[in-house]
């Protein structure tokens, strides 16, 4: 079959070429295809201009804020003030200037949301031709900063056609009264607290300083105002004592005062009683121990032993027997006493005495010597600048008294001569040596015999 065209046939041919090309494109428009939920974020495609164009329509934006309140929640409302319904309309959120979207959007009246970047947070129409639509956009956190929001509608059958309007709306971050402190440390209430306890607590929201109050009376005086979020009292606290603090958050738009805490801190131990040997007491054997009951709280004792006062410290323990190594010398009065020890400080002891047994007689001097070679008890220990060094010999003979440090070597001699029998004390200056563990090392009559002591410079 011979098929003609003629001029009336080619009209009607394209006359229904393009019903049919306006017949899907309108399809494609109310499938909202180009929908590409870039809402004029620079940067991107933007559907408000692009897609809609720039001439002025009838289409308001209502419920944006001004000033925000981070996390906080807004309905937003789109509306036609005059002209043909809202064909569609596209909307997003951007942080600044950028295309980071800014808090979330969820869907309203009318109003369906889809992927902007990856994320839901776009919306547009549910449907097509609507007078008015609304959806709930929830503020980003604090800090974000200025945001945007991006919409672009059009009014009419097609995007092509009818008015089309552009909007950009700018919401600046609400400054607010900053949030209260939180968590301190010391916690409110707590005892026991050391005296170099320093103060620490969570900043609130919003706070970029922070006023101090700290004293022994409330309400607490102030004291300093700083950023950070510690603070260490000058000096060391008063044992036993009960302070208050209390910290108020301040930012440009003003102070929001704390709640007023408080601690107490540790006290000093009690004092050593019950001392053995007893008070006062004669006759006390050489090879006696020192035993005492400890003083409330105390945790270290400090043993102070010698036949001056105030005695110096011979050794440091836990326990409250304390056994010497050597015997004491014979007849001869010592000064004791314990000082208790805590986080908090140390408490002095009662200064108490005894004296030690009398050596018998047999006539010569020998035979009134000790029996013991012995060394020590060394005083103070640890010690400082000088060091008491008492010794026993049993009979006369050369004595030679040095002092080695841990890798064998000899780093000083303390006495060098001869000696008779009985009790002998060499006093030596420690100037020359430096801070560490030591042996004093006493050779005798073919008998050798050691000590450990420390040095703390």
């Amino acid at each position: 079959m011979t098929f003609v065209l003629s001029e009336r046939n080619v009209t009607m041919y394209f006359t229904a070429l393009l019903l049919v090309i306006v017949g899907l494109f309108s399809t494609f428009a109310n499938a909202r295809t180009s929908f590409r939920g870039y809402s004029g974020a620079p940067g991107h495609q933007t559907c408000a201009s692009s897609c809609h164009g720039q001439a002025g329509g009838n289409v308001t934006v209502s419920g944006f804020p001004e000033a925000y309140t981070p996390s906080q929640s807004y309905l937003i409302t789109i509306q036609r003030t005059s002209g043909n319904s809202i064909n569609q309309f596209n909307g997003s959120v951007r942080a600044g200037t950028g295309s980071t979207n800014a808090g979330v959007i969820t869907a309203g009246t009318g109003t369906e949301v889809y992927n902007v970047t990856g994320e839901t947070n776009g919306v547009h129409l549910s449907s097509s031709n609507q007078t008015s639509a609304t959806f709930n956009w929830t503020a980003p956190a604090a800090g974000t900063g200025t945001v945007q929001l991006y919409v672009g509608a059009y009014q009419g059958t097609s995007y092509s056609s009818g008015l089309n309007t552009t909007i950009v709306q700018v919401s600046d971050e609400a400054m607010s009264l900053p949030g209260p402190a939180t968590n301190p440390n010391p916690a409110d209430g707590a005892g026991g607290v050391l005296p170099e306890a320093v103060l620490s607590w969570t900043a609130g929201s919003g706070a970029v300083a922070h006023a101090i109050y700290f004293g022994m009376t409330s309400p607490p005086d102030l004291v300093t105002i700083q950023v950070a979020t510690s603070f260490d009292p000058p000096g060391s606290l008063l044992p036993g004592t009960t302070y208050y603090w209390r910290v108020d958050e301040r930012n440009a738009v003003g102070v929001t005062s704390g709640d007023v805490w408080r601690f107490t801190t540790l006290p000093l131990p009690e004092a050593a009683t019950n001392p053995t040997p007893a008070d006062g007491a004669i006759d006390v054997p050489r090879s006696t121990a020192l035993s005492w009951t400890a003083g409330s709280g105390a945790e270290v004792h400090h043993i102070r032993l010698g036949p001056s006062s105030p005695p110096p410290i011979i050794d440091s323990t836990i326990a409250t027997v304390y056994q010497f190594m050597e015997l004491l010398l014979p007849d001869t009065q010592y000064f004791w006493r314990i000082d208790e020890e805590n986080g908090a400080g140390i408490t002095e002891g009662t200064r108490w005495s005894f004296r030690t047994e009398v050596a018998s007689s047999t006539g010569d001097r020998d035979a009134l010597a000790p029996q013991e070679f012995s060394l020590g008890p060394v005083y103070p220990n640890p010690f400082n600048a000088r060091l008491t060094v008492p010794f026993v010999l049993p009979k006369s003979a050369d004595v030679i008294l040095t002092l080695w440090d841990v890798t064998g070597r000899q780093t000083a001699v303390l006495a060098d001569g001869y000696f008779n029998s009985g009790a002998h004390r060499v006093e030596w200056s420690a100037a020359g040596v430096g801070s560490g563990i030591y042996f004093l090392r006493l050779s005798a009559g073919g008998q050798t015999v050691a000590a450990k002591v420390v040095a703390l410079k």
